[in-house]
């Protein structure tokens, strides 16, 4: 996935126009048993000029700000229901801050 951010809510330039920051992901899905899972790493090539005060939308340097797993499984309760439930350990080393992510639906 390639995402760059063309008007709006952006970082802006010492001449008010935007930086366009742009955001790289690749992912690989793989199973293990029957859990799903899903391999991330996000990137931005943009670097902001610092010198001016000027950070980016996603990071104040160019590099890897998002890099994680995710998996995924329907936990059986009954013959009739199961519960699924998904857990994501989402880092980013820019910012130096991890997260562990649960959720289940209903």
């Amino acid at each position: 996935m390639v995402a760059t951010n063309i008007y709006g809510d952006d970082a802006k330039r010492n001449d008010g126009s935007n930086l366009f920051s742009t955001y790289i992901e690749a992912g690989y899905c793989f199973e293990v048993g029957e859990t799903s899972c899903n391999a991330f790493l996000g990137y931005t090539p943009t670097k902001p000029d610092l010198e001016n005060e000027l950070t980016g939308y996603y990071g104040d340097d160019a590099g890897i700000i998002n890099l994680g797993i995710s998996a995924e499984k329907e936990i059986k309760i009954t013959d009739h229901f199961s519960l699924p439930i998904k857990a994501s350990l989402i880092t980013n080393p820019q910012a130096e801050n991890i997260f562990l992510v649960v959720g289940v639906s209903l």
